[in-house]
């Protein structure tokens, strides 16, 4: 199977960013990681951990994991890790929303 993912080099984790929706104009608003044809770190302040994946700071969550297993699906892949450490932002922020084809909030209670 071609795709994405056996195009890369081997990795041995991966990370989960949670934005928040004050991130929305810097990260999202320019659909910076749905473009294949850009470096879509450029200009953003991240850091690595211990698998090296990037971490953008200034994000709600960020979580990094092992890769525990790999399985191919049709043409999907299906990565199943362990996650190996969390950091959040303890101000309560609002998490950014991704709903068919819009970002969105939590209705306030």
């Amino acid at each position: 199977m071609l795709n994405k993912l056996t195009r890369l080099p081997p990795a041995k984790g991966f990370t989960i960013k949670r934005l928040w929706l004050a991130g929305l104009p810097n990260v999202i608003g320019r659909r910076r990681f749905a473009t294949s044809s850009i470096d879509k770190f450029k200009d953003l302040a991240f850091d690595t951990w211990a698998t090296g994946c990037p971490i953008l700071k200034g994000c709600l969550a960020a979580f990094e994991c092992d890769i525990q297993q790999v399985i191919e699906a049709g043409d999907h892949v299906i990565i199943i890790g362990e996650v190996s450490k969390i950091e959040h932002d303890a101000s309560g922020g609002r998490p950014l929303l991704y709903y068919r084809g819009k970002y969105g909030q939590i209705a306030a209670e």
